[in-house]
């Protein structure tokens, strides 16, 4: 027998005050609610009520809610695209006939799994295959049809041995995303390991034509060309995904596609050919929704094209479009320092004055001034790499322009430290500039022997291999280094001639 009342989550369409389970969720979808503390203050002004029964007895009622909810979404409006909804037909459909199944409904349940094994079929569904040919298979047994009985046990082999294939290639996937979160030094340890990964799967693909197994090879082939910063194969097999979805367009999604231009888009930049990487930024601008995790992801590269071209209003407005987003995070410092440090590059750049910076109030917190952003940037003292290593670059040129040389020597003494034990192990060209701003040390600031001594590092950095010349989101340059290094002579020329 069915439930009286299967409890839902629904939304107040009448003007009444919201209920607390509309302030918990609106809170949880807006992030102004992130712990059960936050929860209690907004909902009883009291951050101290998450111990009671009645904030428990809320929580569990609204995942209960939402869980229920879950099989009675309006797909039109929760997917716009072919292939999730498919996906979610079917999981709903595979649901009900296992559902079917066991209360021994074996007639319904085959039905239901005759009308949808076709469509599981054609978009390589495996795990809905398997359950809708099993059960078709049982009632041909029950009903004594051999024939039709061997035909979908045969439809199961086939697709187990394709379901055996697509976990293997999920599991190397998931394996390499690990080390790819982790940390730059793991990555580089494990780049043959990744390339032996991509080949496993190129041959599964081979043997057996599945959208997830060929998704994963193309995946797990990008990562290793970013890892190797190899920017001509990452544009080679992320064309090679592109093309794949044109000749496959029921597993194509803006979603989708854009997971593979934002990094074409990304290389172009890397190598220079800015050209090319603006065609490729106003097309993936046409995927994404604004506010989405991967419109994010798209706009730092933007952000950097646009700093690059020298294209300043552009910058700016890239920059003022992300940050005041209500979707930005801001409970995320990283995220938060990472639009710091950019907004420094393209305000020193432009020439524009550092009294106080665009970043939202909510954002920013008690720092509004640079001075005071300067002093918050990270220490080299807990051996911080990447990224890292950037913004004390910008805190280094924030020095010169200011004349502070005391505390610069004291970033050069951390900053060598670093580069002796990793930088060039992290990434070669961190560990020449590194090593010419030591020689601007070494030479008490006085810009002429500085850069005579600088010079042969100056060619090294120009001469070097095209696969190390940009950067990755771990050792990523926002100013060419070559460029950096004449902002500071320039900006060391202007404070010593007005000391003078």
């Amino acid at each position: 027998m069915r439930k009286e009342k299967v409890d839902f989550f629904s939304w107040n369409k009448r003007n009444k005050p919201k209920t607390k389970f509309e302030i918990l969720y609106s809170g949880l979808l807006d992030g102004t609610i992130f712990d059960d503390k936050s929860a209690c203050s907004k909902l009883y002004n009291n951050s101290k009520a998450f111990k009671s029964s009645t904030y428990n007895s809320l929580k569990t009622r609204l995942f209960w809610r939402l869980t229920n909810s879950l099989f009675f979404v309006d797909q039109d409006r929760i997917f716009i695209n072919r292939y999730n909804k498919v996906i979610y037909l079917h999981r709903k459909n595979a649901t009900l006939v296992r559902i079917l199944e066991y209360r021994g409904a074996i007639a319904a349940a085959a039905y239901i799994a005759k009308k949808n094994l076709p469509q599981a079929i054609e978009y390589h569904l495996a795990d809905e295959v398997c359950i809708y040919s099993m059960v078709l298979s049982q009632l041909a047994s029950l009903s004594g049809k051999t024939n039709e009985f061997e035909k979908y046990v045969q439809i199961v082999k086939q697709w187990q041995d394709k379901k055996i294939a697509i976990t293997q290639a999920e599991v190397l996937f998931n394996r390499v995303t690990s080390w790819y979160a982790a940390q730059w030094d793991l990555q580089q340890e494990k780049l043959i390991e990744i390339s032996n990964y991509y080949n496993i799967v190129n041959s599964l693909r081979k043997e057996y034509d599945c959208y997830k197994i060929h998704e994963t090879y193309f995946l797990l082939k990008r990562i290793h060309a970013e890892v190797e910063q190899d920017y001509n194969v990452i544009i080679s097999i992320c064309n090679e995904a592109l093309n794949y979805y044109k000749t496959n367009d029921k597993f194509s999604s803006n979603q989708s596609k854009a997971i593979f231009i934002i990094p074409i888009f990304s290389a172009y930049i890397w190598i220079g050919d800015y050209k090319s990487a603006f065609i490729y930024a106003n097309e993936c601008s046409k995927l994404l929704r604004p506010g989405s995790q991967n419109w994010f992801a798209f706009q730092e590269p933007h952000f950097i094209l646009a700093l690059r071209s020298k294209n300043y209003q552009l910058a700016k407005q890239i920059f003022i479009e992300v940050t005041t987003h209500p979707n930005f995070n801001f409970k995320n410092e990283v995220m938060i320092e990472k639009w710091r440090l950019h907004e420094f590059y393209a305000r020193f750049i432009s020439q524009e004055d550092f009294k106080q910076t665009l970043l939202p109030k909510g954002i920013r917190g008690k720092h509004k001034h640079f001075r005071a952003f300067a002093s918050t940037l990270p220490t080299l003292s807990k051996d911080l790499t990447g990224h890292n290593v950037v913004a004390v670059f910008a805190h280094i040129l924030y020095l010169i322009r200011i004349g502070d040389f005391d505390t610069l020597i004291q970033r050069d003494e951390s900053l060598q430290v670093l580069r002796r034990k990793r930088l060039t192990k992290l990434n070669y060209r961190l560990g020449i500039f590194a090593r010419m701003i030591h020689i601007m040390v070494e030479h008490n600031f006085n810009p002429v022997p500085t850069q005579k001594f600088a010079k042969k590092w100056q060619n090294k950095l120009k001469h070097m291999p095209e696969k190390f010349k940009g950067g990755t989101a771990e050792t990523l340059e926002i100013i060419p280094f070559e460029d950096l290094w004449e902002m500071m002579m320039n900006e060391l020329k202007a404070v010593k001639h007005n000391s003078k």
